[in-house]
């Protein structure tokens, strides 16, 4: 079921990236932050149909850097809503439906899931955090 549940989200966000993409004003991060994670996503998607766990995890690296580091310096309305909609689902999919992260425990790079233990119960402040800050940022574009 996990597998499925990371097809159809990943499905879904890149149908919202490509709408994105052709039908809005983007800046050249923006534009190139699109393109960088629909790449990674076909990349992803493979990787599923390969069960390839290390790449998959490598993904999940930069999944992380992309939704609470990168989506933070986005400029258009419609990539931070995509950002905060993806944040919940990730709440949603690790705290109610799975009990755990979809994607893993970055069990196939060892450095990255010693520093996921080590910071995992601040983690879901971070997460917090992050999405805290990108509403505030739709309360701005809005006002």
């Amino acid at each position: 079921m996990k597998t499925e549940f990371l097809i159809v989200i990943t499905i879904f966000i890149d149908i919202a990236l490509i709408y994105i993409l052709f039908n809005e004003k983007l800046n050249h991060f923006d534009k190139y932050a699109v393109i960088f994670v629909i790449f990674v996503h076909l990349c992803f998607l493979i990787n599923i149909y390969f069960e390839n766990k290390k790449s998959i995890d490598i993904i999940h690296v930069i999944y992380v850097l992309y939704v609470f580091i990168f989506s933070l310096f986005f400029k258009n309305k419609y990539l931070i809503y995509l950002s905060i909609v993806i944040i919940i689902m990730q709440l949603i999919a690790k705290y109610l439906i799975f009990g755990q992260c979809p994607m893993g425990k970055f069990d196939n790079i060892k450095i990255i899931y010693e520093f996921f233990n080590t910071i995992h119960k601040n983690f879901i402040d971070l997460t917090f955090i992050v999405l805290a800050i990108l509403l505030y940022r739709v309360y701005l574009i809005k006002s």
